[in-house]
């Protein structure tokens, strides 16, 4: 009987406890900004990088800056050259050319191979939703990307994403931004 009446207790703090938290939560803060000045303060910062546009889409970017040709066949083989001439925003982290060309051979095979749904995941784990400008990276160490969460550092004025450096430069375009970078991003299940 006394067991009962401790765990009886017990219960009836934990949900006044977390009655008076939720209460507290819906109060909100004074000081914090509404989840409308949020949106609009989010809205202003996307159109002042869009502002900055160099070029119309991820995919015309991508195009004239010429370093990106392997990419650009991997999207249009993965039939998804779409998502980088979409409204987005997308951010995206992209290989050079280089990059692929150092791809160790057990992972170059995703590129060469029949197996699409392979590819596009493979894909779209270099673009993220949303924008993430120069300044902003870091800032979220662990952002998701479509198909699984990135790891972004930043160190001595030195940004990197999964381990690859990522350019100090971005293309800015009015659906995305894209960071080059020195290594082609292997999700964790292909390791």
């Amino acid at each position: 009987m006394i067991k009962r009446s401790i765990t009886l207790t017990s219960l009836v703090l934990a949900l006044s406890a977390t009655s008076l938290s939720a209460q507290a939560a819906s109060a909100g803060d004074a000081s914090s900004p509404s989840l409308g000045q949020q949106q609009a303060r989010h809205q202003q910062r996307h159109q002042s990088v869009r502002d900055q546009a160099q070029y119309d889409s991820l995919l015309q970017a991508l195009k004239a800056k010429g370093d990106f040709s392997r990419l650009l066949d991997a999207f249009d083989r993965a039939g998804l050259t779409d998502l980088l001439s979409g409204d987005g925003p997308h951010t995206l982290f992209a290989p050079t050319d280089e990059a692929f060309a150092q791809m160790p051979e057990a992972q170059r095979q995703i590129l060469n191979s029949d197996d699409t749904e392979r590819l596009r995941k493979l894909l779209r784990y270099h673009l993220m939703p949303g924008l993430m400008p120069q300044e902003a990276l870091g800032v979220v160490e662990h952002p998701q990307a479509l198909t699984g969460q990135l790891k972004i550092q930043q160190q001595q004025g030195r940004a990197t994403v999964n381990g690859a450096d990522i350019a100090p430069s971005q293309i800015v375009t009015r659906n995305g931004i894209i960071h080059p970078i020195n290594q082609v991003l292997m999700p964790y299940y292909e390791n």
